[in-house]
């Protein structure tokens, strides 16, 4: 009996180093990138891109920005699209000539917001194995999922850019006005878990800039999207907004350094003009709200031509 237990012992403990060792290799293997481009005719003959997370993709109407600005306008941002992945993304595409519109929010410096949707596996991919382990020490149902997901894209990782359901100068996934609540939402909200600003993410923001930095187009504009004014007071009574101080300042502080003069900045989040009829929730406007801010940003940057 004791004979029997010891092999099965034995068999157990091999069978988990065998498991800790192939996810330890699996987490340090660099996929290769393939980007696939949808739409690739309305992206070609538009003048304006309208990129990066849900602030860009739920809150720019197309139309609005086209009449403002008197040329093509598509938008083709994505929920929770971080600058590294959309980096990545944009080196598939010839960008000459155009404007790239980017609505960048601050959870991507944030070490601690590392659940699902809110850190891509390219932008992982890129993270050594101790930044990996470092993230997700304390989050082993994520690292499990990650390593999953790693496992299925181990050589080739197939990313996309563009939309089929959007076209030049129309098209956005408009949302209507409800009632809300900012209290409590720091608590669960997986923007700001664990607050940590100085970690892995941090040196991914810096490489996405330089990505960014090195494309060859007209004009690269980032903002950091407003929001409603009792959740900015709450944030100040907290860390969120120190996170949201240190991640502007982390952007001004690039651009500002010798030789990254290609980014504009702008850092929208006390942007006046707006209520709590605009906005569904405490950091995204509604319909109503979104085509006032379509309107506003043609004359903040500047967009505007006879």
């Amino acid at each position: 009996m004791k004979t029997f237990t010891k092999k099965i012992v034995l068999i157990v403990s091999i069978f988990s180093v065998s498991a800790i060792t192939l996810m330890l290799i699996s987490l340090q293997i660099k996929s290769r990138v393939c980007v696939q481009v949808i739409g690739q005719k309305s992206i070609d003959s538009s003048d304006i891109l309208i990129l990066g997370d849900s602030r860009a993709e739920c809150q720019i109407d197309p139309q609005i920005l086209h009449n403002e600005s008197n040329v093509n306008c598509l938008n083709i941002a994505e929920t929770a699209m971080d600058l590294f992945s959309l980096s990545l993304r944009l080196k598939a595409l010839d960008l000459k000539n155009k404007t790239l519109l980017i609505s960048a929010s601050a959870w991507q410096i944030n070490d601690g917001s590392n659940e699902f949707g809110y850190f891509r596996i390219e932008a992982f991919n890129h993270l050594t194995l101790s930044q990996k382990l470092q993230i997700y020490l304390y989050s082993p149902s994520e690292i499990k999922r990650i390593f999953s997901e790693n496992w299925q894209q181990l050589f080739n990782l197939n990313l996309t850019i563009g939309k089929s359901t959007v076209f030049v100068n129309h098209g956005y996934p408009a949302i209507d006005p409800k009632d809300f609540k900012t209290s409590n939402m720091f608590d669960n909200h997986p923007w700001y878990k664990n607050i940590n600003t100085h970690g892995a993410k941090r040196e991914l923001l810096i490489q996405a800039l330089m990505n960014l930095n090195a494309l060859n187009c007209n004009r690269i504009i980032l903002y950091n999207a407003p929001a409603y004014e009792e959740f900015i007071n709450e944030a100040k009574n907290n860390s969120v907004w120190d996170m949201e101080n240190e991640y502007c300042n982390t952007i001004k502080q690039f651009i500002n350094s010798e030789g990254h003069k290609h980014i504009e900045f702008y850092d929208l989040r006390n942007l006046e003009g707006f209520t709590k009829e605009d906005y569904y929730e405490p950091q995204h406007f509604s319909s109503k709200g979104a085509k006032k801010f379509s309107r506003k940003i043609a004359e903040i940057f500047h967009l505007r031509q006879p």
